[in-house]
């Protein structure tokens, strides 16, 4: 089952966010797909970081139209679908699947023709600290730090993040990124 898009996914240090040390390889596999299926729903770039701006659909919502580009990162939208569902549990999926940024058009994965986020304003590095660690739940914090001018302090932001242990394994039901504040 892929949990990355077709070109796969090794680091995420061009983010520059460090995995978490307390996690095991395969959580620290996980956090790797939730960042990146995390930033593409939630935060900026597209989910699979590959949209084919020639192929366009056009939706009005509320006297809005919106341009939706054609990302070819998952070969459908079911195995886009598929991901989100083995990163994430389904009551999470469930609400990053319904950004308005993303679409299923015959099939297909669509996204939303339009940055959605603000990487790069100040962003330095992410810490960690746990909150909570069991055989069924992990909670931790990661803190981003920023420092959008040199003359002034860096400063920083918690977001929390919790993985549960489900019956086929970990999922994140609460997640982020420091690299796009909300």
């Amino acid at each position: 089952m892929a949990l990355a898009p077709l070109g796969g996914i090794n680091s995420i240090s061009d983010d520059n966010i460090p995995l978490p040390n307390f996690l095991n390889n395969d959580q620290q596999k996980l956090f790797l797909a939730a960042t990146r299926l995390y930033t593409g729903v939630g935060g900026g770039g597209h989910p699979g970081y590959q949209p084919d701006f020639s192929v366009v659909i056009t939706q009005t919502v509320g006297g809005v139209t919106s341009n939706y580009n054609l990302d070819t990162a998952f070969e459908n939208y079911a195995a886009f679908e598929k991901a989100i569902y083995a990163t994430f549990t389904k009551a999470y999926g469930k609400e990053l699947l319904s950004d308005v940024g993303i679409k299923e058009h015959d099939g297909k994965l669509y996204v939303v023709d339009a940055d959605r986020g603000n990487i790069g304003i100040g962003f330095k590095r992410v810490t960690y600290e746990v909150v909570s660690h069991s055989e069924d739940q992990i909670e931790f914090i990661m803190r981003g730090h920023y420092q959008s001018d040199v003359t002034k302090p860096e400063t920083t932001t918690d977001y929390p993040i919790r993985m549960l242990k489900e019956t086929d394994g970990w999922r994140f039901d609460l997640f982020a990124s420091p690299a796009f504040r909300s």
